[in-house]
C-alpha cells in the first residue's frame, strides 16, 4: 500500500485493532477512498515475509482474525455480509484447524 502523507491529515490508523492490527490495510484503504481515488493493480505481486512464530500466541492471533472484522463491520468500514462471507467463515475454519493441530487448509 502506498498513500500520500496528506491523507493522514484526515485519517489515522485505528489503534483498537488487535494483534498486529490485523486488517489495518483494508481499514485504511476503505476509509481513504472517501478522500480520493484508490488505485488497484491486479497484476501486482506481493510477497509477505512472515514467520510461523510471532509475538502473540496462535490463540490471540486467531482472536484478532475473528474479532477485527467484527469490529470493522460495527464501525461501518466493512459491510456485515462481506464480514460474514469473506472474513469470518474462512478465518474461523483456519483458527479451529490450527487449535486442533491441523493447520493445513484445503
Amino acid at each position: 500500500m502506498s498513500v500520500r502523507r496528506s491523507l493522514f491529515d484526515h485519517i489515522q490508523f485505528d489503534e483498537r485493532l488487535k494483534s498486529y492490527s490485523w486488517l489495518e490495510d483494508a481499514d485504511i484503504g476503505k476509509r481513504a477512498h472517501r478522500y480520493g481515488t484508490i488505485g488497484f493493480c491486479p497484476d501486482a505481486c506481493l510477497v509477505h515475509l512472515g514467520s510461523r512464530r510471532g509475538r502473540d500466541s496462535a490463540r490471540k492471533f486467531g482472536f484478532a482474525q475473528i474479532m477485527n472484522p467484527v469490529y470493522l463491520a460495527s464501525t461501518g468500514v466493512f459491510r456485515w455480509r462481506e464480514t460474514l462471507v469473506h472474513h469470518l467463515s474462512r478465518n474461523t475454519e483456519i483458527t479451529v484447524r490450527s487449535l486442533a493441530g491441523r493447520s493445513s487448509v484445503g
